[in-house]
C-alpha cells in the first residue's frame, strides 16, 4: 500500500473571493463550464471518468474537488461580462457543504442542478481521482474475513491519514486556482492564440473581459506570497 502524499502548490494567500473575481469580469476569457462538459474535459485528457452527478457531488462533499458556483436557471456565455447575473449564482465558498438539491432549478417541469468549474481545477482531478480509493491485493480481498481484518487494522492509520488530506485538496489548491482565473484575460488569448470576442454597445465587437492588465485587487505581493 503506498503513503499517501500531498501532491499541491506551495503556501499562498489570496483573500479575493470567487465571487469577486466573477463580478470584477476574471472568467471572460477563459469562462466556467458545466459539470457535464468538466466531465468531457476530463475524459479526453484521461484524468478521470464519470457519468451523471452523483461523483462530483459526493467529492464536493468531503471538499476533495468544490464547484465554484451554482447557476439557478441555468448557465450561457457570448454576450456579456459577466455573463450571468451573479446574483443568480450561489458561490460555494459562499454556502459551505450542501446537499446539490438545494440548488435545483425547474427546467420544463425536471428540476436541474448546474453547478460550474474552471477548467483550471483539472490540475488537481488527476489527485483528487487517485486518493479517492486504495488499492488492496485481491487475494486479500478473497481470503478470510479475519485476515483481511487484521491487515486492514495495520495500515488503518494511513488510510485515515489519505482520507484527510483527500478532504482538504480543494482547499489546498483554492488560492492557485485563484491567481491564475485573475491572470487569465491577459494571458490565456497569448496561450491558446486566440482571443474570445463579445458584441459590442455598437456594431463589431470587442474583447470579452480586460485583456490588458490583470485586476489590480488581485495583483500579487511577491515577497509575501500573498494575493489580495
Amino acid at each position: 500500500m503506498r503513503l499517501p502524499i500531498r501532491n499541491g502548490p506551495g503556501p499562498l494567500t489570496v483573500t479575493a473571493t470567487y465571487r469577486e473575481l466573477y463580478e470584477h469580469g476574471a472568467f471572460a476569457q477563459r469562462e466556467l463550464e458545466t459539470d457535464g462538459r468538466l466531465a468531457t474535459m476530463a475524459r479526453d485528457r484521461r484524468l478521470a471518468h464519470w457519468i451523471g452527478q452523483a461523483v462530483p457531488e459526493a467529492d464536493d462533499r468531503r471538499g476533495a474537488l468544490c464547484p465554484i458556483a451554482f447557476a439557478r436557471g441555468g448557465y450561457s456565455t457570448g454576450r456579456l461580462v459577466p455573463p450571468v447575473d451573479p446574483e443568480r449564482l450561489v458561490f460555494r465558498e459562499d454556502v459551505g457543504a450542501r446537499p446539490w438539491s438545494d440548488y435545483a432549478w425547474d427546467a420544463w417541469g425536471h428540476p436541474q442542478v448546474s453547478p460550474l468549474y474552471s477548467p483550471w481545477q483539472l490540475l488537481y482531478l488527476d489527485v483528487v481521482a487517485r486518493e479517492a480509493s486504495v488499492g488492496l491485493p485481491i487475494d486479500l480481498l478473497l481470503g478470510p474475513v479475519d485476515e483481511l481484518n487484521n491487515k486492514l487494522s495495520q495500515v488503518r492509520w494511513v488510510i485515515e491519514k489519505q482520507r484527510e488530506l483527500f478532504d482538504s485538496i480543494d482547499a489546498a489548491w483554492r488560492p492557485l486556482i485563484k491567481v491564475l482565473v485573475a491572470i487569465q484575460n491577459v494571458y490565456w488569448p497569448k496561450v491558446r492564440g486566440r482571443v474570445v470576442l463579445i458584441p459590442s454597445s455598437g456594431d463589431g465587437y470587442r474583447h470579452a473581459g480586460e485583456t490588458a492588465e490583470a485586476p489590480k485587487f488581485c495583483s500579487t505581493a511577491s515577497g509575501a506570497h500573498s494575493t489580495r
